[in-house]
């Protein structure tokens, strides 16, 4: 009887020594999954900034790729608008040729009529006499009946003045025979000066003024003076390029190719030589036969090196003008 109640007290205290340590287990199996809990939030919430900070990346980049194609779009726009502007510098480098070429074709005509004018009034005056000498030949037809008709001579009647001191002349002649006679040469005219007394700059400036009002007639001899006054002077190259536009311009094209081809040859690598360079293609396609010229054409791009759109384009109108071969 008294083991019979012995073993279930045994019993007992065996499940609830097994329970103590089912619940020391579960303690540390609880505590082992709030650390897995906690490493795994960790995780995810790195995971979470790497994924947003790729984003923000891919943001920027994208970003980056359209200021990129901004640029390039900026870049066709300036390139298109630098080409524009080309065209259009070239385009009033020619207008103003043309424009200059027109003055100076209308001072030409003007000097021309001017100078009709001014012969026109004295075969007026001539006239005239001539028509009141024959009017007073029937008068005096009478007192001269012995005489040998003169009528035709009536071109040859000086005004009274110029009888006067033809008179007075000749009796201060008489009255003073020279002791003498010698052949003197009189010294050729010489032409005045057109610059005025200043400093080399101001008869230079003096010189480019008369061009710019389009004196360009007295611009090339007031050029061609201070060339001539001042031979080493440091001016020289402007001096003779202002004296090979201003002779382009006034059509004097065999002088003016001249000047250019000097120009050429001592500057060589002044920068404006390409405006020479085109100012003597087309006075060669004026001055010289069409074969001579359209190989010129061809000699001179090939000696350019990388001839500049403005000489090419210059030179292709020149070849279609002459008519020269593709």
């Amino acid at each position: 009887m008294l083991t019979a109640l012995q073993t279930p007290i045994a019993n007992a205290q065996v499940d609830q020594s097994t329970l103590g340590d089912m619940q020391l287990r579960i303690i540390a199996i609880e505590n082992t999954l709030r650390d897995l809990n906690a490493r795994v939030e960790n995780d995810l919430f790195d995971l979470r900034q790497n994924l947003e900070s790729g984003s923000a990346a891919e943001d920027v980049l994208r970003r980056v790729d359209e200021k990129l194609n901004n640029i390039n779009n900026l870049s066709n726009e300036l390139i298109s608008l630098n080409n524009k502007i080309q065209k259009t510098l070239q385009l009033a480098a020619d207008n103003e040729f043309r424009i200059l070429q027109l003055e100076a074709k209308i001072q030409s005509l003007l000097r021309l009529s001017a100078g009709l004018d001014s012969t026109a009034v004295p075969q007026d005056g001539s006239s005239a006499l001539s028509n009141s000498a024959n009017a007073a030949a029937p008068e005096s037809s009478a007192a001269t009946s012995t005489a040998p008709d003169n009528s035709d001579n009536s071109a040859w009647v000086l005004p009274k003045s110029q009888l006067e001191d033809g008179a007075d002349s000749q009796t201060t002649g008489a009255a003073n025979p020279p002791e003498t006679t010698l052949d003197v040469t009189s010294p050729e005219p010489t032409l005045p000066s057109l610059l005025p007394e200043g400093t080399e700059i101001e008869q230079y400036e003096f010189a480019k003024n008369l061009m710019h009002q389009n004196q360009l007639g007295e611009a090339e001899a007031a050029l061609i003076e201070f060339n001539n006054s001042y031979p080493e002077s440091d001016l020289s190259a402007d001096v003779n390029f202002w004296i090979g536009r201003v002779q382009f311009v006034q059509g004097e094209h065999q002088r003016s190719l001249q000047t250019m081809l000097d120009f050429i040859q001592t500057w060589p690598e002044d920068p404006r030589r390409i405006e020479v360079l085109m100012w003597i293609a087309e006075s060669f396609s004026v001055t010289r036969p069409k074969a001579d010229a359209c190989d010129f054409f061809e000699k001179l791009l090939r000696a350019v090196e990388d001839p500049p759109q403005k000489l090419t384009t210059r030179l292709a109108k020149l070849k279609d003008k002459t008519g020269c071969e593709a």
